[in-house]
């Protein structure tokens, strides 16, 4: 089951609630593999004990509830989901998200607001982000209404300053959430259908194909945007690219494998994204994996920024044993068999990664530059590329990126940084002329002095942002 808990409303009200939270905490380890903390099972007992009153009507006992619900192929959570018919005699569901918060403001960002448990993500924004995931690759999603708001249980609402676009009720507002659940859920649901929900699983649908259709102008735009390669199109060479693999996913072949190689600059993401987008906007199921989180997250901010939600096509490949070995190329993946699989940083996973990665999808495509490898468990390379791809019986197709489109200066520019790194005394002044003017170099002793610079320039006016960071390890000394 992917909930630590289910039952009939009736069934719920009634039952003890340190008995509910024995069950919260067994089901927890055994889906998510850890300990609730203290602060996790105090915040399970204040919302169990708010919403038994709130429940405690007969009209809502034929109604279920399900309780840290782990969206498919993800670790991302629902705090609450209520489930019923609706007016219309359609299954139906509401999806809350619960803040035992006692205060909280409004600050710069959209997204961040500051509470008394400190900086976090705006509770609307978490909301819209589970209610799209649903919406968007969800088995029965198509087959469910789908309603949210948020309760903020443990607050008054003049203590909460926040700006919302969704249903929210506070502390007080008991009579006032069961008259909105009331008009939603008008009866009861049959436990099997409810079960059909509960057990569904990662499906793309045609609501995100259609939504990718409306907005993959934009999502294009702000992917340029965030990549720092604003003004630049995808060149002859990418689009090549970007055919011949859609190409392959409309044939409905299977069993290949494309290694994309390309150096820093050459727009290996970019081109990532904008192949994902098209065969997207086709209809075919295809997601787009990464290792790193940063990168992942900036990604998922250009898809969500469009529209919440639309990120979910945008996945982890790896996340090793706190994870759960859930990731894509990983012995635990519970997702699909795909169309298309897309590997940004190829060139991170390890051999054992590039085995199982290369079985998710009729066509798989990898990007990588294993220049860029900087730990011995990163193997990317061609050579073990091709070789897991020959051992399966795949089709192997190479391309590789030749252009540079995100600096001044093109391969010219990446050739004199690699001599500075590598071989600096063989530099010589003339190789900077065609560039001199539009970098700043400098060479600063500790990381707070960067951040400061960082910051200096943000106050000039500049745009600002740490492109890349690399630590050296020593590794660990044995005496055997």
């Amino acid at each position: 089951m992917n909930c630590v808990y289910l039952s009939s409303v009736k069934e719920f009200v009634f039952q003890d609630s340190q008995q509910i939270l024995q069950e919260f905490q067994r089901n927890f380890i055994s889906i998510f593999g850890e300990n609730p903390g203290i602060e996790q099972v105090s915040s399970w007992l204040s919302t169990v004990n708010f919403l038994k009153k709130v429940m405690n009507d007969p009209h809502f006992y034929p109604l279920f509830i399900a309780f840290e619900y782990r969206l498919p192929f993800s670790n991302e959570r629902i705090d609450c989901i209520l489930f019923g018919m609706n007016f219309h005699q359609k299954p139906a569901l509401i999806v809350f998200e619960f803040k035992g918060w006692t205060r909280a403001e409004q600050k710069d960002s959209e997204t961040i607001v500051e509470c008394n448990l400190g900086k976090t993500v705006h509770p609307e924004y978490q909301l819209e982000n589970y209610v799209g995931k649903i919406r968007f690759s969800h088995s029965e999603a198509e087959n469910f209404e789908i309603y949210k708001a948020v309760l903020m249980y443990n607050a008054q609402q003049k203590h909460i300053q926040l700006l919302f676009n969704i249903p929210v009720f506070y502390r007080d507002d008991v009579l006032h959430i069961r008259q909105f659940i009331k008009n939603l859920l008008v009866k009861g649901i049959n436990q099997s259908i409810v079960f059909s929900f509960i057990n569904g699983y990662y499906r793309q649908s045609k609501r995100l194909f259609t939504a990718i259709k409306k907005h993959f102008t934009d999502i294009q735009k702000q992917s340029h945007y965030a990549l720092a390669e604003k003004g630049w199109g995808l060149s002859a060479e990418q689009l090549q690219v970007v055919g011949k693999i859609i190409q392959d996913v409309q044939s409905g072949k299977r069993d290949v494998v494309y290694l994309v190689q390309g150096a820093p600059g050459s727009g290996k993401t970019l081109l990532a994204i904008h192949l994902l987008l098209t065969s997207l906007h086709r209809g075919y199921q295809s997601v787009l994996t990464y290792r790193n989180n940063r990168l992942i997250n900036s990604i998922r901010e250009v898809f969500n920024s469009v529209k919440q939600g639309l990120s979910d096509p945008i996945k982890f490949y790896s996340v090793g044993p706190n994870g759960g070995y859930t990731g894509l190329a990983e012995e635990n993946y519970k997702g699909p068999y795909l169309d298309l699989v897309i590997y940004d940083e190829a060139q991170r996973m390890s051999k054992h990664n590039i085995a199982i990665a290369m079985r998710r999808a009729r066509v798989a495509v990898f990007f990588y530059d294993e220049n860029q490898i900087l730990n011995s468990e990163e193997e990317g390379t061609r050579q073990n590329f091709i070789h897991e791809a020959s051992i399966q019986g795949k089709f192997i197709k190479e391309e590789y990126l030749r252009g540079f489109y995100r600096v001044e200066g093109g391969q010219v520019y990446h050739r004199f940084v690699e001599k500075l790194l590598t071989n600096p005394e063989a530099l010589h002044p003339g190789v900077v002329d065609a560039w001199r003017d539009k970098y700043e170099f400098k060479v600063l002793n500790d990381f707070e002095m960067l951040i400061r610079e960082l910051k200096y320039k943000r106050e000039e006016g500049f745009k600002v942002a740490l492109i890349a960071a690399f630590t050296e390890s020593k590794g660990q000394i044995r005496s055997d």
